[in-house]
Protein backbone atom coordinates (compact mmCIF):
# COMPACT_ATOMS: atom_id res chain seq x y z
CA UNK A 1 0.00 0.00 0.00
CA UNK A 2 2.89 2.44 0.12
CA UNK A 3 4.19 1.34 -2.61
CA UNK A 4 1.17 2.15 -4.26
CA UNK A 5 0.74 5.64 -2.77
CA UNK A 6 4.18 6.98 -3.14
CA UNK A 7 4.04 5.52 -7.07
CA UNK A 8 0.87 8.11 -7.32
CA UNK A 9 2.11 10.68 -5.62
CA UNK A 10 5.64 10.22 -8.07
CA UNK A 11 3.01 10.16 -10.77
CA UNK A 12 1.07 13.16 -9.83
CA UNK A 13 4.17 15.19 -9.60
CA UNK A 14 5.62 14.16 -13.07
CA UNK A 15 2.00 15.41 -14.36
CA UNK A 16 2.24 18.34 -12.56
CA UNK A 17 6.17 19.16 -13.68
CA UNK A 18 4.66 18.62 -17.46
CA UNK A 19 1.51 20.65 -16.67
CA UNK A 20 3.59 23.56 -15.28
CA UNK A 21 5.74 23.68 -18.51
CA UNK A 22 2.89 23.82 -20.62
CA UNK A 23 1.70 26.71 -18.80
CA UNK A 24 5.12 28.44 -18.59
CA UNK A 25 5.62 28.47 -22.59
CA UNK A 26 2.51 26.36 -24.13
CA UNK A 27 4.82 25.89 -27.28
CA UNK A 28 3.26 22.37 -29.33
CA UNK A 29 6.14 20.11 -28.10
CA UNK A 30 5.06 21.01 -24.44
CA UNK A 31 1.54 20.69 -25.43
CA UNK A 32 2.24 17.40 -26.78
CA UNK A 33 4.07 15.94 -24.01
CA UNK A 34 1.31 17.11 -21.45
CA UNK A 35 -0.94 14.39 -23.50
CA UNK A 36 1.61 12.01 -24.05
CA UNK A 37 1.55 11.19 -20.09
CA UNK A 38 -2.34 11.21 -19.67
CA UNK A 39 -5.44 11.46 -21.79
CA UNK A 40 -7.20 14.85 -22.59
CA UNK A 41 -10.40 13.49 -19.52
CA UNK A 42 -12.03 16.71 -17.68
CA UNK A 43 -9.99 15.87 -14.58
CA UNK A 44 -6.29 16.54 -16.15
CA UNK A 45 -8.22 19.53 -17.65
CA UNK A 46 -9.40 20.91 -14.13
CA UNK A 47 -5.45 19.79 -13.20
CA UNK A 48 -4.58 22.25 -15.49
CA UNK A 49 -6.73 24.72 -14.55
CA UNK A 50 -5.98 24.46 -10.85
CA UNK A 51 -2.19 25.00 -11.46
CA UNK A 52 -2.81 27.89 -13.87
CA UNK A 53 -5.01 30.03 -11.03
CA UNK A 54 -2.36 29.07 -8.17
CA UNK A 55 0.72 30.30 -10.52
CA UNK A 56 -1.78 33.49 -11.10
CA UNK A 57 -1.74 34.13 -7.48
CA UNK A 58 1.82 33.77 -7.37
CA UNK A 59 3.14 35.72 -10.05
CA UNK A 60 1.07 37.63 -12.17
CA UNK A 61 -2.16 36.71 -14.82
CA UNK A 62 0.04 34.91 -17.84
CA UNK A 63 -0.31 31.46 -16.90
CA UNK A 64 -3.93 32.42 -17.13
CA UNK A 65 -3.56 33.14 -21.37
CA UNK A 66 -1.41 29.89 -21.51
CA UNK A 67 -4.71 27.93 -19.27
CA UNK A 68 -6.91 28.90 -21.83
CA UNK A 69 -4.68 27.68 -24.67
CA UNK A 70 -4.02 24.62 -23.28
CA UNK A 71 -7.56 23.61 -22.45
CA UNK A 72 -8.52 24.18 -26.03
CA UNK A 73 -5.74 21.96 -26.94
CA UNK A 74 -6.99 19.10 -24.52
CA UNK A 75 -10.56 18.85 -25.36
CA UNK A 76 -9.30 19.65 -29.51
CA UNK A 77 -7.28 16.58 -28.95
CA UNK A 78 -10.41 14.53 -27.86
CA UNK A 79 -12.05 15.26 -31.58
CA UNK A 80 -12.13 12.65 -34.30
CA UNK A 81 -9.84 12.89 -38.00
CA UNK A 82 -11.76 15.78 -39.69
CA UNK A 83 -13.76 17.42 -36.59
CA UNK A 84 -13.32 21.02 -35.07
CA UNK A 85 -14.06 21.91 -31.37
CA UNK A 86 -15.97 24.81 -30.59
CA UNK A 87 -16.50 26.74 -27.11
CA UNK A 88 -19.63 29.71 -27.44
CA UNK A 89 -20.94 31.51 -24.39
CA UNK A 90 -23.34 34.47 -24.23
CA UNK A 91 -23.43 37.63 -21.39
CA UNK A 92 -26.40 39.72 -20.49
CA UNK A 93 -25.69 42.97 -18.88
CA UNK A 94 -28.17 45.99 -17.84
CA UNK A 95 -31.78 46.25 -19.50
CA UNK A 96 -30.09 42.50 -21.39
CA UNK A 97 -28.23 43.69 -23.68
CA UNK A 98 -26.56 40.44 -24.71
CA UNK A 99 -23.27 39.71 -25.74
CA UNK A 100 -22.17 36.69 -27.82
CA UNK A 101 -18.66 34.70 -27.98
CA UNK A 102 -16.64 31.81 -28.90
CA UNK A 103 -13.81 30.10 -30.64
CA UNK A 104 -13.20 27.31 -32.96
CA UNK A 105 -10.08 25.19 -33.00
CA UNK A 106 -8.65 22.35 -35.00
CA UNK A 107 -7.56 19.16 -34.08
CA UNK A 108 -4.25 20.54 -32.86
CA UNK A 109 -5.61 23.16 -30.89
CA UNK A 110 -4.91 26.19 -34.09
CA UNK A 111 -7.66 28.66 -33.82
CA UNK A 112 -9.63 28.87 -36.97
CA UNK A 113 -12.52 31.31 -35.52
CA UNK A 114 -13.45 34.23 -32.92
CA UNK A 115 -16.80 35.42 -32.48
CA UNK A 116 -17.14 38.67 -30.36
CA UNK A 117 -20.55 40.80 -30.80
CA UNK A 118 -23.54 42.27 -29.48
CA UNK A 119 -26.73 40.05 -30.04
CA UNK A 120 -29.06 43.30 -29.00
CA UNK A 121 -31.58 42.85 -26.43
CA UNK A 122 -32.13 39.02 -25.44
CA UNK A 123 -32.89 37.06 -22.23
CA UNK A 124 -30.43 35.16 -21.10
CA UNK A 125 -31.53 31.68 -22.82
CA UNK A 126 -32.47 32.94 -25.98
CA UNK A 127 -28.67 34.98 -26.10
CA UNK A 128 -26.93 31.21 -26.02
CA UNK A 129 -28.69 30.25 -28.34
CA UNK A 130 -27.70 33.20 -30.50
CA UNK A 131 -24.02 32.01 -29.63
CA UNK A 132 -24.02 28.88 -30.42
CA UNK A 133 -26.05 29.52 -33.74
CA UNK A 134 -23.59 32.62 -34.64
CA UNK A 135 -20.47 30.36 -34.52
CA UNK A 136 -21.99 27.45 -36.21
CA UNK A 137 -23.59 29.39 -38.78
CA UNK A 138 -19.77 31.26 -39.61
CA UNK A 139 -18.10 27.94 -39.68
CA UNK A 140 -18.77 26.16 -43.20
CA UNK A 141 -17.15 30.22 -44.56
CA UNK A 142 -14.26 28.84 -42.60
CA UNK A 143 -14.19 25.18 -44.40
CA UNK A 144 -15.21 23.78 -41.29
CA UNK A 145 -18.05 20.82 -41.69
CA UNK A 146 -17.91 18.62 -38.22
CA UNK A 147 -18.18 20.63 -35.60
CA UNK A 148 -18.26 20.13 -31.49
CA UNK A 149 -19.38 22.49 -30.06
CA UNK A 150 -18.99 23.15 -25.97
CA UNK A 151 -21.53 24.91 -23.62
CA UNK A 152 -21.52 25.61 -20.37
CA UNK A 153 -25.76 25.87 -20.97
CA UNK A 154 -26.94 22.41 -19.69
CA UNK A 155 -30.43 23.50 -20.42
CA UNK A 156 -29.06 24.25 -24.05
CA UNK A 157 -27.45 21.34 -24.31
CA UNK A 158 -30.61 19.15 -23.11
CA UNK A 159 -33.03 21.00 -25.07
CA UNK A 160 -30.69 20.44 -28.28
CA UNK A 161 -30.83 16.58 -27.31
CA UNK A 162 -34.45 16.18 -26.38
CA UNK A 163 -37.15 18.66 -28.15
CA UNK A 164 -34.79 19.72 -30.81
CA UNK A 165 -38.21 21.24 -32.75
CA UNK A 166 -38.18 23.48 -29.88
CA UNK A 167 -39.11 27.04 -31.78
CA UNK A 168 -36.79 28.71 -30.00
CA UNK A 169 -34.05 26.07 -31.16
CA UNK A 170 -34.72 27.70 -35.05
CA UNK A 171 -31.36 29.55 -35.35
CA UNK A 172 -29.42 26.75 -34.40
CA UNK A 173 -31.11 24.12 -36.48
CA UNK A 174 -30.51 26.30 -39.75
CA UNK A 175 -27.35 27.13 -39.30
CA UNK A 176 -26.62 23.22 -38.12
CA UNK A 177 -28.26 22.10 -41.60
CA UNK A 178 -25.42 24.01 -43.24
CA UNK A 179 -22.56 21.08 -41.55
CA UNK A 180 -22.38 17.39 -42.38
CA UNK A 181 -22.53 16.92 -38.35
CA UNK A 182 -22.90 19.26 -35.43
CA UNK A 183 -22.66 17.63 -31.52
CA UNK A 184 -23.48 19.88 -28.40
CA UNK A 185 -21.43 18.74 -25.10
CA UNK A 186 -21.67 20.23 -21.54
CA UNK A 187 -18.21 21.73 -20.03
CA UNK A 188 -17.53 23.14 -16.75
CA UNK A 189 -17.93 26.78 -17.01
CA UNK A 190 -14.73 27.04 -15.34
CA UNK A 191 -13.24 25.58 -18.56
CA UNK A 192 -15.52 28.31 -21.02
CA UNK A 193 -13.33 31.25 -19.94
CA UNK A 194 -12.25 32.05 -23.65
CA UNK A 195 -15.47 32.48 -24.55
CA UNK A 196 -17.13 34.10 -21.74
CA UNK A 197 -14.73 36.51 -22.04
CA UNK A 198 -15.35 37.30 -25.68
CA UNK A 199 -18.95 36.98 -24.75
CA UNK A 200 -18.92 40.01 -22.20
CA UNK A 201 -16.43 41.96 -23.93
CA UNK A 202 -19.35 42.06 -27.00
CA UNK A 203 -22.24 43.10 -24.28
CA UNK A 204 -20.07 45.80 -22.70
CA UNK A 205 -18.25 47.43 -25.99
CA UNK A 206 -20.93 46.83 -28.55
CA UNK A 207 -22.24 50.10 -27.69
CA UNK A 208 -18.58 51.98 -27.58
CA UNK A 209 -17.53 49.86 -30.86
CA UNK A 210 -20.26 48.72 -32.90
CA UNK A 211 -20.96 44.91 -34.26
CA UNK A 212 -18.11 42.65 -35.11
CA UNK A 213 -18.68 39.66 -36.92
CA UNK A 214 -17.12 36.53 -37.11
CA UNK A 215 -13.85 36.10 -38.66
CA UNK A 216 -10.95 33.54 -39.90
CA UNK A 217 -7.71 34.16 -38.01
CA UNK A 218 -4.56 33.17 -37.94
CA UNK A 219 -2.39 32.49 -35.21
CA UNK A 220 -3.19 34.06 -31.45
CA UNK A 221 -2.65 33.89 -28.19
Amino acid sequence: MRRESEGRRKAAAKMNALVDRALARPAPDRIKAVLAAASPTEALIERVRRRAAAKARQGGLRPLAARERLVRALYAAALRPGWHAAWTDASVVERQAAGIGGIVTDGAGRVRLRLRRSAGTLPPFNAEIAAAAALTAAAPRAGITRLRLHTDCRALSELWSRRRSDPRLAPLRAAAHRLERLELRVVPRLHNQTANRLARDGAIGARATGQSPARRVGEID
